[in-house]
Formats: C-alpha cells, structure tokens, sequence
C-alpha cells in the first residue's frame, strides 16, 4: 500500500496482541475518510469510517490504531461476544507487559466524539469488561454464565490452600462460594504443562488440588472448555452441582 495506511480494527488487534472469540478474518482492516472513493481489494478491507478523532501511531511507513481505539473499532462492529473478548484482552491486567489500555480510557473515547452505530453494544462490552480474563474462552464462560441466569461471578479468584499451594479459580461465585474450573485438553496432553510429567501423573496431582480446593469450598464444577460451546450443557453440569439459576434451561 502506498505510505500512511491507518492499520485498524482486526489487523490492529493481531499487532497489538489483542486476541479475539472466533476465527480471524483473512483481510487486513485499513480506515480510510468518509470520501474516499477507494474500495476493498483481495488482501486489504477498507472501512470508510472517517479519520477524524482516530487515535493511531506510527506503524513503519504506515499507521495502526491504539489499542483503546481498535477494542472500540472492533466492539462497534462486532456480535458482543466478539466485542467482550476484544475489550477484555485490551485491559488484561496479567498481561507480561502490563494492560493496553483502561475502562475508563476506553469510556473517554467513547464519548469523545459523535454518536456512531455499535455505540450501545460497544458500552455495555465496555462497562461489563473484566480485567482479569485471561483469553477469550474466559470471556466465553463470563458472558454464557450470565446469558444462563447464573449469579454473578468473578475470574481468577485466589486462594492460598491448606498445604500452601496456592490455586485459581476460572470463576469464582461468591455469593455461593463455588468453584468452577475451565480446562482444555492440552491441560494434560501438551508438553508445555508437562515437561518432566506424563498425562497419568498431571492427572493424579490435578485430583489432588481439586480434593484440597473441595475442603475449601461450598461448591465445585468442572468444565471442558468445549462444553462451553453447548450451553445446555453447562446449564446442566452447573445446577446439578448445586449453583443455582435464576433462568429455565436452555
């Protein structure tokens, strides 16, 4: 492309490190002014979106959006589940680096400027963000378990166990005191969780920690991180386990 492309919305999102819920799409997001009679090509997607107010900084011979204004960009046209995971991973405080950006950094460049279309969906991913979802299977669980009428609950819940080990919930429901835990199968199958452990042994020293987080807590559920795709489900493995719903199954 010629010098001065503004890089947006997805493309943005993988130069940031800003992961997203579902499949990337295969072109890159340029924004382009309301005028511009240019259209999109093969390789490149052009939202004639308007350059005013856009905040971007240099990005080579080009431009890429900030982190807080590509969650916006990405929250305005989006489905919420998409919008939720992009604004989560931009203020995940866990990051190596630190969070990209803020709620309230996101809420000003919000307002900054003139009403757009997405704008309502965009707050309400806004102000229901969590800080501490750590990829979008997070964000996933977070907005199904409220879509299912489950009381509110927060991620990566501490707790420092009686033999010292310290261990994270997934989510946490305080209201209940319940557990649930999210694993994928490469919890036991990766050489990453298991350099000098084979699958029976992480098996085994997992039992354990639940045992140890059971004696903690009222409550205890696990998922796999693709039940999470059938909410039926979940609605089912979380009720028989005890935590209520204020909604019928699904």
């Amino acid at each position: 492309m010629e010098p001065g492309a503004v890089i947006s919305h997805f493309a943005a999102a993988a130069e940031h490190g800003i992961d997203i819920f579902g499949l990337w799409p295969t072109r890159v997001d340029v924004t382009i002014g309301r005028a511009s009679g240019d259209r999109s090509s093969g390789a490149v997607r052009r939202r004639a979106l308007g350059l005013e107010g856009v905040e971007r900084t240099p990005l080579g011979v080009h431009h890429v959006t900030t982190p807080a204004q590509t969650a916006l960009d990405i929250a305005r046209v989006s489905s919420f589940l998409v919008a939720a995971s992009a604004v989560d991973q931009a203020i995940w405080s866990g990051r190596p680096s630190g969070a990209l950006t803020t709620k309230d950094e996101l809420l000003r460049l919000l307002d900054a400027g003139p009403a757009r279309r997405g704008d309502v969906r965009a707050r309400r991913a806004i102000e229901k963000a969590d800080c501490g979802a750590a990829n979008p299977r997070e964000t996933h669980a977070r907005v199904l378990l409220e879509h299912l009428g489950f009381p509110p609950s927060r991620s990566q819940e501490r707790r420092v166990l009686r033999s010292g080990r310290v261990a994270f919930a997934d989510r946490y429901f305080p209201d209940h005191d319940h557990w649930l835990e999210i694993d994928g199968r490469g919890k036991y199958l990766s050489p990453e969780f298991g350099v000098e452990r084979d699958a029976a042994a992480i098996v085994i020293d997992e039992k354990n920690r639940e045992n140890e987080i059971r004696r903690e807590v009222r409550g205890f559920s696990r998922l796999e991180a693709t039940d999470l795709d059938i909410p039926r489900r979940v609605y089912d493995i979380l009720t028989a386990d005890g935590l209520p719903s204020s909604k019928r199954r699904p």
